[in-house]
């Protein structure tokens, strides 16, 4: 087998959306995070091995944190201000809040910074894409467009 076709499933599911309800939420109105079945899809082979060959990327980018203790050493040469207020976030929908374009465009920027070739960047940014703009999900029977929220014609 070729390398490339280790990027193709050989019999991808079809992707579902279902309703995950939180339990320890108010039953009333039931509450609950959308999910969609994302095991051995058309794109699941691309998007692991982008993530292979991002990963070691990761602590180039400007606001990496690795870990909590890594946040805690940065802290501890951080010079506090009485000006500055201490919070904590609880980020909702953080993957589908962050626009497409200038998502891709950052992490090539990174590649860049770090000296990566243009083919290399080239392909990363072309996979990104794909592996973005066709997360596609089945509800009841019709296909939709994850990012685009429309639905999917049907071939």
């Amino acid at each position: 087998m070729r390398k490339m076709e280790k990027l193709i499933p050989a019999s991808p599911n079809k992707p579902y959306w279902y309703f995950l309800p939180k339990v320890h939420k108010s039953p009333s109105p039931p509450s609950g995070r959308p999910i969609v079945a994302g095991v051995n899809l058309v794109t699941e082979p691309l998007s692991k091995y982008l993530d292979w060959l991002l990963r070691p990327m990761l602590k180039y980018a400007p606001a990496y944190v690795k870990d909590t203790n890594d946040f805690l050493q940065a802290l501890k040469n951080f010079e506090w201000n009485d000006n500055y207020s201490l919070v904590s976030l609880d980020v909702e929908n953080l993957y589908t809040r962050i626009p497409h374009k200038e998502g891709v465009d950052a992490i090539v920027d990174i590649l860049d910074n770090v000296g990566k070739d243009e083919l290399f960047c080239q392909f990363i940014k072309k996979g990104l894409d794909f592996v973005l703009g066709n997360n596609v999900f089945v509800f009841g029977q019709q296909w939709f467009n994850q990012f685009q929220t429309k639905q999917v014609p049907k071939t």
